[in-house]
């Protein structure tokens, strides 16, 4: 197992690991079998890190260095590792499956016997780095610099069809999409109480339609917002994105027509 206090030490964030750099110089850190799994990491001095047999799936390294790690056997499935410094590191074995290394620096890195499945490697320099028996399947490999793949590992890179996943800022919409369906369809086949008659049934379906709006919209903001990051941009980003939509369809309700008052003219004139 690795050092329990170097595990806590990353936890606090890149000044602390910093700090403890310049205070321990020549140490490295030892995390083997560490689980780092969806942990945020982003900027953290990782060079020179025994990360053997750790779990950084779905953590986020963006812009992380970690040149000359030892990340053999690592499970970094799903991580974001976009502008990641990884030169000369070791990924002997590593799952690369899913993982998000656009631009990353890659110049040198051992990535004999790794599995890139589905793996985003667009703009990233692969300069020297070996691939030897390592599973490449549906990569994408969009402006990469010294790409040293064989041709057996490009050729039966895009062999079969891509599988299709959502991702969880995609499944976060999809769901309040689905749940404002849900809570707003009754309304959709009552007609409006016209005379007032119910003015509870009024109540309850104003309150289940504002709460409908609210988690479709709070979904869309997260959504948005988790999509950004996944894709490597700040939160904000999506965050903005969403509340852009929000904006959207606030106007556009504004300046619809009231169906309920048309009726009512239309029953008056009958």
């Amino acid at each position: 197992m690795g050092n329990s206090e170097h595990f806590l030490l990353v936890k606090k964030g890149a000044q602390a690991v910093e700090h403890w750099r310049q205070e321990n110089p020549g140490l490295q850190l030892d995390l083997t079998w560490a689980d780092l799994s969806k942990d945020i990491l982003i900027g953290l001095d990782l060079s020179h890190a025994d990360l053997r047999w750790s779990d950084l799936s779905k953590a986020n390294l963006k812009g992380a260095n970690l040149s000359n790690a030892d990340l053999s056997e690592a499970n970094l499935s799903e991580a974001i590792m976009v502008d990641s410094i990884l030169c000369q590191a070791k990924l002997f074995l590593a799952n690369l499956k899913w993982t998000k290394l656009n631009r990353a620096n890659l110049v040198e890195a051992d990535l004999s016997g790794a599995s890139l499945i589905e793996t985003e490697l667009d703009g990233a320099d692969l300069s020297d780095a070996d691939f030897s028996n390592a599973v490449v399947e549906r990569v994408e490999l969009n402006n990469t610099k010294g790409c040293p793949l064989s041709q057996k590992q490009l050729e039966n890179n895009w062999k079969t069809e891509p599988v299709k996943k959502l991702s969880r800022g995609h499944k976060i919409i999809l769901f309040s999409f689905l749940t404002f369906m849900v809570m707003i369809s009754p309304g959709l086949f009552l007609e409006p109480n016209l005379d007032k008659t119910n003015p509870t049934l009024d109540s309850i379906m104003g309150v289940v339609c504002l709460t409908a709006f609210a988690i479709l919209y709070i979904g869309m903001i997260v959504g948005c917002t988790n999509i950004a990051t996944d894709k490597g941009h700040e939160g904000i980003v999506g965050f903005i994105l969403g509340m852009s939509f929000f904006l959207i369809g606030l106007l556009i309700v504004t300046l619809l027509p009231d169906q309920t008052k048309k009726r009512t003219r239309r029953r008056v004139s009958t």
